[in-house]
């Protein structure tokens, strides 16, 4: 291939296509600019005999402009999928943060229940120590005590 003459993009036409080149039928596609003129060669150069640098400058001009407006399309056509995949992710992004806050607000449950669960162990071993505790504490003591010679007698 000469990248003087670059391969066109082969363009199927739909049934329901309005018979405008370029568009597919797919009424979001921007409308082709028209293509620029061809000037034949020999027929320019038969006109302007004398003249060939002319010549070659036209048509050097010419396949520099519909190498621009060829790659303009396929720029147009790979930044349209390029927004159609970044939409894509963005739509996969939300599922998956609906899908992690779901997973979040579940373990958050699950830690209270755990503390919760540990507070009233907690709670039922303080008491069943203090029920062990406190009846010894009830038990009166005879405390005898010596002051300067006299004996007291207390209870607790």
């Amino acid at each position: 291939v000469d990248r003087a003459y670059p391969l066109k993009p082969m363009v199927y036409r739909k049934s329901c296509s309005t018979g405008e080149a370029g568009t597919d039928g797919d009424h979001n596609v921007y409308p082709r600019p028209p293509e620029p003129r061809e000037f034949s060669s020999r027929n320019f150069a038969v006109r302007n005999q004398g003249n060939f640098s002319v010549v070659g400058t036209v048509l050097a001009a010419t396949q520099a402009e519909k190498a621009v407006a060829n790659f303009d399309r396929t720029e147009w056509v790979q930044i349209r999928r390029l927004e159609a995949a970044g939409e894509s992710l963005e739509e996969e992004i939300r599922r998956k943060q609906i899908l992690l806050r779901g997973k979040l607000k579940k373990t958050e449950e699950e830690l209270r229940r755990i503390q919760t669960q540990k507070e009233q162990a907690k709670e039922n071993e303080n008491g069943e120590l203090q029920k062990i505790i406190l009846p010894r504490s009830r038990v009166k003591v005879l405390c005898l005590w010596k002051l300067s010679g006299c004996t007291f007698l207390s209870f607790l």
